[in-house]
């Protein structure tokens, strides 16, 4: 499962720039719209089912002693699979800044307003060190 998802990596931005290179003289743009919006539910959806069992299935067998720890997110007690069950915006704010910081972004204050603790769940974009 895990080499079908590599292989289809570049399926969503290969549909998003052939559709908007195609001609709006083949559809109208609102045929064109609802069948993009169609097709990338569809994709993206299937992405995110198929990564979630997968990293169940990881974290499973970690936790019957069988095969490695369970990964992407090591350490990371609160995960079921790709999703996180107490995530916060601090957090995601955080995250967003440190890889524009690796990236050698503009080192700007960010000052986070609001109700900044409250948890929730929700799935993770993998890791990625840039």
């Amino acid at each position: 499962m895990q080499s079908t998802l590599d292989k289809h990596r570049a399926v969503i931005p290969a549909l998003a720039i052939g559709i908007s290179e195609s001609s709006p003289l083949h559809l109208r743009p609102a045929t064109l719209d609802a069948f993009m919006t169609r097709m990338l539910r569809s994709r993206i959806s299937r992405r995110v089912v198929t990564s979630q069992h997968i990293a169940l299935t990881t974290q499973f067998r970690a936790r019957q002693g069988r095969g490695k720890p369970a990964v992407p997110y090591d350490g990371m007690d609160n995960m079921v699979g790709v999703v996180e069950t107490k995530l916060t915006a601090e957090k995601v704010v955080r995250r967003c800044v440190e890889i524009l910081r690796r990236r050698g972004g503009v080192d700007v204050p960010v000052v986070m307003e609001g109700a900044k603790d409250v948890e929730f769940a929700c799935k993770l974009a993998p890791r990625v060190d840039y």
